[in-house]
């Protein structure tokens, strides 16, 4: 792989300040330390101090340069986290895609849309034969509040709880939501209702064990006291 590096422009003027046969060396070292990584000592103190500035800035520069190609590989690690898109290195050493790999990634973007689409159509479709149910069950719970408005004006007559109660029965819903029980009656008049559900509840409940005898005549002692033996 070939290498390269940057010659700064505030290089030159401390270059210049250098004699000629130093100039060259400086940049000979240079060179040499790119392609080899060898620091050269020069004789002239001068000439030493640049070649050590020009060297350190050589070295900043290689590490920001690996600090960058290593974020750009993580980058890329994330890009291509599920593992099923490979990648090679190049002749520069950057991170790409053969024309394999993308015909691939293009197949499982189609892949990938075809699925998205198709999660759509069910949901949609679900939310569609959702809604007939939803809907009936909205207009039933309508229904069922003007069924309790109808009976706030006998309150006071019935009571409040057995009107709770005669609410509770006759609104309770169908398993499809769409109906009340009272809706389902073949007739129906409120008023009748009410007072037929009061009147059973008026009727005194049995005991659990009644009385099963009644004394018809009186059999008692008393009866024969003044009376004749045979």
């Amino acid at each position: 792989m070939k290498k390269s590096f940057l010659i700064y422009d505030d290089w030159g003027d401390l270059v210049e300040t250098l004699p000629e046969e130093d100039k060259g060396r400086v940049f000979s070292a240079l060179f040499r330390f790119s392609a080899t990584g060898e620091v050269s000592d020069l004789s002239n103190p001068a000439a030493d101090m640049l070649l050590k500035v020009m060297v350190k800035q050589l070295r900043d520069d290689k590490e920001k340069y690996d600090r960058k190609c290593e974020k750009n590989k993580e980058n890329s690690a994330k890009r291509f986290i599920d593992g099923y898109r490979t990648i090679s290195n190049d002749n520069d050493g950057y991170r790409t895609m053969t024309d394999k790999d993308k015909d691939k990634d293009k197949e499982l973007d189609k892949d990938k849309d075809l699925k998205e689409k198709e999660k759509t159509i069910l949901t949609d479709g679900k939310k569609e034969s959702e809604k007939p149910m939803v809907a009936a069950e909205a207009a039933t719970s309508a229904r069922k509040e003007k069924f309790y408005a109808s009976l706030v004006p006998f309150v006071d007559k019935y009571g409040k709880d057995m009107i709770r109660d005669f609410f509770d029965y006759w609104s309770e819903m169908n398993r499809s939501k769409s109906k009340m029980r009272f809706e389902q009656q073949a007739t129906w008049e409120l008023a009748l209702r009410l007072k037929t559900w009061a009147d059973r509840e008026k009727i005194p409940k049995k005991e659990g064990n009644p009385k099963v005898g009644v004394i018809l005549t009186d059999n008692s002692i008393e009866k024969f006291k003044n009376q004749k033996l045979w």
